[in-house]
């Protein structure tokens, strides 16, 4: 019997985890941002879908609204 190479993706290339930045308060304000995680109602249902690209974009989103909020 002959071994069969199995095929394999690209094992350098390995997606990167980009942590959800939920913390367990979630209540949407009236902006329809989160009061947790400061993520918009569409991003939060977005987010298992996204790459970690998108993510990290969604992220940007989050740090941006933190600083208009907290500075």
């Amino acid at each position: 019997m002959e071994d069969k190479e199995v095929d394999k993706k690209d094992d350098d290339v390995k997606e990167e985890i980009v942590i959800s930045p939920c913390c367990g308060v979630c209540a949407l304000d009236d902006d329809d941002i989160c009061i947790g995680c400061l993520r918009s109602g569409v991003e939060i249902t977005q987010w298992g879908r996204e790459n970690a690209d998108g993510k990290r974009a969604i992220l940007q989103n989050v740090e941006e609204r933190y600083r208009k909020q907290y500075s």
